[in-house]
């Protein structure tokens, strides 16, 4: 069974790398994906996309949830980090269900900058405190339209690896 998929345009990004499963102190593992722009030749036209569903729950981070997802983006982090630069590329892209309650959740803040690791996350939420559930919702509601019909121009060739 399919913990986590990542689904991509052929025509828009090359797969250079088929993806592998990257174990978490979670239910669910991380999928990792390289891919790069097509008609480039460096590694800055590359970035690595990690799919991603962190354990579901409640928001209070006394709770085992709120310290699940922190130690399953610890282990997210820690994967990142290991990346060689002067082989693979060092960017980035992380989608799928967080389930972060704001940005003062361990998970969230394990993934922003640091001072020894590798780059930051860039949230579509970039409000401190509590992220707005019905905003939320409406992004992922958007997204999975986009999904059926195919991409936002209509009909196209839709390619997918899963773990």
């Amino acid at each position: 069974m399919a913990e986590s998929c990542v689904f991509y345009k052929p025509s828009r990004v090359n797969l250079t790398f088929a993806g592998s499963s990257i174990p978490t102190a979670g239910p669910r593992d991380v999928l990792g994906a390289r891919l790069k722009f097509p008609g480039y030749v460096s590694r800055e036209a590359e970035f690595f996309l990690y799919s991603v569903h962190f354990k579901a729950g409640t928001p209070d981070p006394s709770t085992g949830d709120s310290t699940t997802r922190r130690l399953e983006c610890t282990d997210l982090r820690n994967n990142i980090n290991a990346h060689n630069l002067a082989v693979v590329t060092r960017h980035f892209l992380i989608g799928g269900d967080t389930n972060f309650y704001g940005t003062w959740e361990g998970g969230y803040a394990r993934l922003r900058p640091t001072t020894t690791g590798r780059g930051s996350i860039r949230s579509i939420f970039p409000a401190p405190g509590t992220t707005p559930r019905t905003r939320s919702t409406k992004h992922n509601r958007r997204a999975a339209r986009v999904a059926r019909r195919g991409g936002p121009s209509g009909a196209s060739t839709i390619a997918s690896i899963c773990s």
